[in-house]
């Protein structure tokens, strides 16, 4: 029988790009708490103490609050990995209907209608 937490459980992160400031282990950590185990199972799993899964999962919350926003940076733009790459196939669609409309004008200008 699966126990049932007491807390809120959110499957947001599971789809999310791990960012570069977080260590790989840490990520996990993080992942495996939202899925709802506590901090002593994750302790035990991890084989680290207690207080170290509470300061690293108060670390990575305080690292995705104040993630600083790069130029190149479009994570944040999207909810999921799949929510960017369904933009990206509507753009090279878009792409691909703006040449061939201009290969039947015989034209050398694109209009690319764009979601940007």
């Amino acid at each position: 029988m699966k126990r049932k937490p007491q807390r809120h459980i959110s499957e947001a992160y599971n789809n999310v790009i791990k960012p570069q400031s977080i260590q790989d282990q840490h990520w996990l950590i993080w992942k495996r708490y939202n899925e709802g185990l506590n901090t002593v199972e994750l302790a035990m799993e991890f084989r680290i103490k207690k207080h170290e899964v509470t300061q690293i999962i108060s670390t990575v919350v305080e690292k995705l609050k104040n993630k600083p926003k790069l130029v190149d940076d479009f994570t944040e733009d999207f909810k999921s990995v799949e929510a960017a790459m369904e933009f990206k196939i509507r753009l090279q669609n878009n792409y691909y209907m703006a040449a061939r409309k201009a290969r039947k004008e015989k034209s050398n200008e694109l209009l690319i209608m764009s979601e940007i």
